[in-house]
């Protein structure tokens, strides 16, 4: 698994051959005393504590999805929760648009340089 973090969100990324799943969670950066600083992931049942220390059962997930080359790139999104802010939507929406699938095509395209991946 590769952990990558853009701005509030900590990415999860498990590659495969030509396959990345990935998924999104919500994250609070911070700065304790002497100097200590972390990273905590939102808890998804009350969305106002954290945790230190990442725990899949615990932790708040935005999204997850995956995009794989299979001739044409196909990305797939799934939603995890039953609502969301029309902010929230909209940084989702950015945020897969413009990191998580550059990432996911770079990362492919390096594994496996042979293909021409022309859209």
């Amino acid at each position: 698994m590769i952990k990558i973090k853009f701005d509030d969100v900590m990415i999860h990324y498990k590659p495969d051959d030509f396959f990345i799943d990935f998924e999104v969670y919500p994250i609070i950066e911070w700065t304790g005393a002497n100097n200590t600083s972390g990273i905590s992931y939102v808890v998804k049942d009350t969305g106002c504590e954290t945790l230190d220390v990442f725990d899949k059962d615990k932790a708040k997930k935005l999204f997850e999805g995956s995009i794989c080359w299979r001739g044409v790139w196909e990305g797939r999104l799934y939603f995890t929760e039953d609502e969301y802010w029309g902010d929230e939507l909209q940084m989702m929406a950015e945020l897969y648009k413009d990191k998580i699938v550059p990432w996911c095509q770079e990362f492919i395209k390096k594994r496996h340089p042979e293909y021409d991946y022309e859209d």
